[in-house]
């Protein structure tokens, strides 16, 4: 077998793995609840959860209501203060969602990370 074989198995494996039908709730991933918002920050909020046992990840995932991150610091708390995962107690996944609603309200994720990245470029 050639090079060019296995690379083209490669990239027919790859665009079969990135279709839309691939994660379902029969091959769960927790992209699964980020693609459903189509949100930065609750991608990365799935993201920042994305470890361990797959079920309890989405599992987890699915208990949150993401429309919080509009809710004032005291709604937050009190939807949240029986949320845990793993390593992080109910107190850590409330400051993790006031820490970025109150982001969203000055600015977006992808400006702060834009904005590292040109400091980090300038620095250089």
């Amino acid at each position: 077998m050639s090079d060019i074989n296995i690379k083209q198995l490669l990239d027919l494996e790859v665009a079969k793995r990135n279709c839309e039908g691939e994660v379902c709730e029969e091959r769960l991933d927790p992209i699964m609840v980020a693609h459903r918002y189509k949100d930065p920050t609750i991608s990365l909020i799935c993201a920042l959860f994305a470890y361990g046992n797959v079920k309890q990840i989405v599992k987890f995932l699915n208990s949150l209501d993401f429309s919080l991150l509009q809710k004032s610091d005291d709604e937050i708390r009190e939807f949240l203060k029986n949320h845990y995962y793993r390593f992080q107690k109910s107190e850590d996944v409330i400051a993790l969602f006031i820490a970025l609603k109150r982001l969203n309200e000055k600015s977006t994720l992808e400006e702060v990370f834009k904005s590292g990245y040109i400091l980090k470029t300038e620095i250089r």
